[in-house]
């Protein structure tokens, strides 16, 4: 009986042995689990409204975010999850530091960061663009669009840079809280001393350029930039983001869609001795919505609230130069490509600006209230294009 039960069982010389371990009897082996293959990690520069300079390293596999705060010192490795919406929740108990984010991967990120500046006690917006390495050389003969946003003396600005051959920088801004002093100041003079190359220094790991602010005594600012488009400055008085000029003043339509927006706010600002500004702070994500305007070359903006529903903004977009901003004694540059609206409310008015580049828009805004002479408000931040806001 046994002799036929392990015949029975062996079939062509196939053996029990074989048959337990499924090699045999005609089988195919079974494929070996493929190994996956890492995710590479994804290198950043950031800049903060505060003031800070940071390098981030991304790892999509481990979730994980390794940073280093190169101006107030902080730096570890934070965790995050990815929500359903897209948006980054961070854990970083050791610092809290970085608390929110969104990213279009290797393009750009933006975070929401506390105990951020030099004393390390106030929130910002980080906006970070792709590393790569940079020389003084790689800035030549370029043309941009910038918004500074900063924490101070009405908080934001918008204007031009160029760079001639060698790669010195000219600039002029347009800034509307200089409009309000006792000596109006609202744009600054186009032919100013350029920011000379050969005060460049790079870093030594080809991450960054830095340069002393007013003197070797003061605190280093930072370039940064990216083959697409980008160029940052950290400064020690906040952000210059910069945008490279589109070849026309018109409205390009391949920039309508929906974003996500990080944005820092300061309302019931006013400033005081020393260029010091008060003010409430506070820190939000926006969807934000941009279509053509209703003529040739205009586009619109729609601004919702944190619930991407309530709508806060709805104005129409012009040209630097369609809105007012370019002319005799004025901004000398066109900036093809940087868009603004204004609107009136009552007693209140406000000025909207827009940049794009690719899958990003810079946006700045500035509030007055005639009825209180000398306070203020603005909010500037990135918004990335989101399939989920309508991108």
């Amino acid at each position: 009986m046994l002799v036929r039960l392990v015949a029975a069982l062996t079939i062509a010389g196939c053996s029990l042995a074989a048959v337990a371990a499924l090699t045999g009897c005609g089988s195919t082996p079974a494929a070996p689990t493929p190994t996956p293959t890492p995710t590479p990690a994804r290198a950043y520069n950031g800049t903060a409204g505060v003031g800070d300079m940071l390098t981030i390293r991304v790892d999509p596999d481990a979730r994980t975010i390794a940073y280093d705060n190169l101006t107030n010192g902080l730096s570890g490795t934070a965790t995050y999850i990815i929500d359903v919406d897209g948006t980054w929740t961070i854990s970083d108990p050791v610092n809290g530091h970085l608390l929110r984010g969104f990213e279009i991967p290797n393009h750009a990120l933006i975070l929401q960061v506390g105990n951020a500046g030099v004393n390390a006690d106030q929130m910002s917006v980080v906006t970070a663009i792709e590393a790569q390495p940079i020389s003084a050389a790689d800035l030549a003969n370029g043309a941009y669009n910038y918004m500074q946003f900063r924490t101070n003396s009405g908080g934001m600005e918008v204007g031009w840079i160029t760079s001639d051959s060698a790669a010195n920088l000219s600039s002029q801004y347009y800034w509307p809280f200089g409009a309000t002093l006792s000596t109006p100041q609202p744009y600054s003079d186009p032919n100013d001393p350029p920011m000379a190359a050969t005060d460049f220094t790079p870093d030594p790991g080809g991450r960054f350029l830095s340069v002393a602010a007013d003197g070797p005594s003061e605190p280093l600012s930072y370039m940064f930039r990216t083959s697409g488009g980008f160029l940052a400055i950290d400064t020690p008085n906040g952000s210059l983001v910069c945008l490279r000029q589109q070849a026309s003043a018109a409205y390009d339509a391949a920039n309508s869609g929906g974003y996500k927006g990080f944005f820092y706010h300061k309302n019931n600002a006013t400033t005081g001795s020393g260029n010091v500004e008060s003010g409430t702070v506070s820190l939000s994500e926006n969807r934000v919505v941009f279509s053509a305007g209703p003529s040739v070359g205009t586009g619109h903006v729609m601004l919702y609230a944190s619930d991407g529903i309530t709508p806060l903004m709805d104005l129409d977009l012009t040209d630097m130069s369609t809105g007012g901003y370019v002319g005799s004694g004025k901004l000398v540059d066109p900036c093809p490509g940087l868009f603004t609206g204004t609107v009136t409310s009552g007693t209140v008015t406000v000025q909207f600006f827009a940049t794009f580049i690719d899958d990003a828009a810079l946006i700045t805004s500035y509030t007055t209230d005639s009825s209180t002479p000398g306070v203020y408000g603005y909010f500037n931040g990135i918004a990335l294009r989101d399939p989920a806001a309508g991108g």
